[in-house]
């Protein structure tokens, strides 16, 4: 069932998404090799894995990314702030992350470039008349620093803090160099394919809304590739939408929504997928995903 509330407040979002971007005018996809979404979920030899990896190891194919206008995006004060977050992280869980005071300001400064949208202001009206948020600004990038950047331990049987929403989420994360965690957004996603550090297979067509060459407008991918060698079947994210409207979308799917969320904007009807991890005496996120 759709959730028409927060559908409604998405679809505000949305409007008021002055950052999001232009197929085809400032990013360039190309999508290559369909991948059967059946085939994916083979796993003959009962390893937990799915057959096809090997197949993926040996395949030879283009990034994901043909064309995108690097420079122009992070001229944005969001994307520029968002930018510098990207190397903040160690990509391995059970090790712990210290947080130096430049990490600490960029994290300041991201947030403090979202609250200047309008689209974070209109999230935050909707939290506090929800009551979920606190009504002084200051107070409510308190609340998203702590939603998103506090450190918790990725597994519940370490005391170690190796994770955070942002880096899971956002980054991406590798579990003792045979899972890929997380890593949910297309900006990130570029930048790592770009750095070599990704690799990508292809995508599946039954759960992509984004394969009519044609369109202008923001869509969801869901795709195979590796990151550092490890591979990762089956992972999605949003394309096109702003870091400010995926925080702020995300922060209240966190809030007001459900484990599995259902929502209809922008012309896309997508299932949002929360899961949450009770960490230091309260709720945290431990991951948040689009799907169709």
């Amino acid at each position: 069932m759709i959730d028409e509330k927060l559908s409604e407040i998405a679809q505000l979002l949305c409007d008021l998404d002055n950052d999001r971007l232009i197929r085809n005018v400032d990013y360039r996809l190309n999508l290559q090799k369909e991948i059967d979404l059946g085939e994916l979920r083979l796993d003959e030899d009962n390893d937990g894995l799915s057959d096809l990896i090997e197949e993926f190891r040996s395949m030879m194919g283009d990034p994901l990314f043909e064309y995108v206008d690097f420079s122009n995006i992070v001229s944005r004060p969001t994307y520029k702030t968002f930018f510098r977050l990207f190397d903040n992280y160690m990509d391995e869980t059970n090790k712990a992350e210290i947080e130096t005071y430049r990490e600490s300001k960029e994290q300041d400064d991201f947030i403090n470039a979202c609250m200047e949208t309008e689209l974070m202001k209109e999230a935050h009206k909707f939290l506090y008349n929800e009551g979920k948020a606190p009504e002084n600004e200051d107070e409510f990038k308190n609340m998203l620093d702590d939603i998103w950047f506090e450190f918790y331990s990725r597994s519940d049987r370490e005391l170690i803090e190796d994770s955070s929403a942002f880096e899971h989420v956002f980054i991406g994360e590798r579990k003792r160099n045979y899972k890929v965690l997380g890593c949910h957004n297309w900006f990130n996603f570029y930048y790592l394919e770009k750095k070599g550090e990704i690799k990508y297979y292809g995508y599946i067509p039954s759960k992509t809304v984004y394969e009519d060459k044609e369109t202008d407008e923001p869509g969801v991918l869901a795709i195979s590739f590796s990151m550092d060698g490890v591979v990762k079947p089956l992972g999605g994210f949003l394309v096109g939408f702003s870091p400010e409207f995926e925080i702020a979308l995300y922060t209240i799917i966190f809030l007001c929504g459900r484990k599995k969320t259902r929502l209809n904007f922008a012309n896309l009807d997508l299932t949002f997928e929360c899961y949450k991890m009770e960490r230091n005496n309260k709720e945290v996120i431990a991951t948040i995903y689009p799907t169709v």
